[in-house]
Formats: structure tokens, C-alpha cells, sequence
């Protein structure tokens, strides 16, 4: 994504950093994905699950995170679709944010297909009608509201960890969760929040509960 993949006449254009930063997110993945499966995480939906929940016991990090997770995905498709087409003279939609989307779509779907059709249906669902707020010029917010809000969603999860969880997000040690994956934990903390798939958050919270005194002990021994 060079800077001539940008629109220049657009009063909306990506500032030249949001532009490295969105094309350093976009090489990250990939590598976060082959980390994950490495370790044949990459479609494990409960060892994924159970990893992030170890990260979120905290009830107030665990709200920030609902709250600011789909606003970190919602304000990138925003910004991927500040770029231009593809194709001279192509639709504005067929630009970075469609690939964003088809990519974070396409994965949800496939990764939660072993539990739950409708799970993976829905969390595709969401990120596509994230992206065509986008591309509708009534509701498409403005390029300052998209970076502030992008920038203060990261900002309070990290202060979720800091202040309230007291354990650093685990970024290096699963970079596939932190930028592709962490979207759809967050559609299933609400879904156990309203009281569904019971067995399914009983079998992930004993994991994760596992996995945090394997961490304390660690960092005890340390």
C-alpha cells in the first residue's frame, strides 16, 4: 500500500504514518498466522479462546476490551478504505478495506465452523456491515474521528492491562490473536454474557483459569 494508493484528492486521505503503520498491521498478520499455526493453534477456537481469557480475567479490562476491540477493527476498515481502487476508474470499494474484509470474514467463519455455524456466521456478518458503513458516504465518519478513535481504543486496552489486569497483553507470544482473532472472542464474551454457550464457557474458563496459575507460578519462579 504506497503512498500513490492513496486518494490525493480525497479531504479524507491517510496521513502518511497511518499509511506505514496500516501497511506494517497488514505484514504482521500474515506472520501472527503462521506463528499460530506453527503451534496448530491456528483453527483451535477453545486453546484460542482459553488463551485470551487468561489475558482478560479482569471484568473491567474484560469491558474494555468488548468495548474497544471492535472499535480497533471497525476504525481500521475505516482507514484501508481511505485508499484508493485497486483499478483506475474501479469502484471505491474494491480497495485495502475489501481485502481487510473478506480476510477477517473468511477466517471467522472457518474458525469457528467446528463449534458453531452461526457463530462464524455472525461474526462475518458483523465485520462485512462494519466495512459498508465505510463506503456509505451518510455514515462513513471523518478521517480525525476515525484516528482519534482508533488510537484511543488501543490506548485504553493497554491501560486496561496495566492498571486493571496487571499482566502485559500477550502481543509477541500470539500476534495472530491480537490483530485477526480478538474480534470474534470479544462476539463470544457477549454471547456467555447473555447466558449462551454454557458448556463451552465452562470448559474455556477451567483452561483459562489453568493456564493463569501456570503464568503466576512461572512468574513466581522467575
Amino acid at each position: 500500500m504506497s503512498a500513490g494508493g492513496v486518494r490525493a484528492t480525497d479531504p479524507d486521505a491517510l496521513p502518511t504514518a497511518m499509511q506505514a503503520y496500516l501497511t506494517a498491521v497488514w505484514a504482521v498478520i500474515p506472520l501472527g498466522m503462521a506463528q499460530s499455526a506453527r503451534r496448530g493453534e491456528l483453527f483451535d477456537l477453545k486453546g484460542q479462546l482459553a488463551f485470551y481469557k487468561s489475558y482478560h480475567a479482569d471484568p473491567i479490562n474484560s469491558a474494555i476490551h468488548i468495548v474497544c476491540i471492535p472499535l480497533i477493527l471497525w476504525t481500521a476498515l475505516g482507514l484501508y478504505a481511505a485508499t484508493a481502487p485497486f483499478l483506475p476508474g474501479a469502484p471505491a470499494w474494491l480497495d485495502w478495506s475489501l481485502l481487510a474484509m473478506l480476510q477477517y470474514s473468511t477466517y471467522y467463519f472457518m474458525m469457528a465452523r467446528p463449534e458453531s455455524l452461526a457463530l462464524g456466521g455472525v461474526a462475518a456478518t458483523l465485520v462485512a456491515a462494519g466495512w459498508a458503513v465505510h463506503h456509505c458516504h451518510a455514515l462513513r465518519p471523518s478521517m480525525p474521528t476515525l484516528l482519534w478513535l482508533h488510537l484511543g481504543a488501543w490506548l485504553a486496552q493497554f491501560w486496561g492491562h496495566g492498571v486493571h489486569e496487571r499482566r502485559a497483553p500477550a502481543l509477541l507470544e500470539n500476534l495472530a490473536q491480537a490483530l485477526l482473532m480478538a474480534p470474534l472472542f470479544v462476539v463470544l464474551e457477549v454471547i456467555f454474557l447473555l447466558g449462551g454457550c454454557a458448556e463451552l464457557e465452562e470448559e474455556v474458563s477451567a483452561d483459562a483459569a489453568a493456564r493463569r496459575k501456570r503464568m503466576d507460578a512461572a512468574s513466581k519462579a522467575s
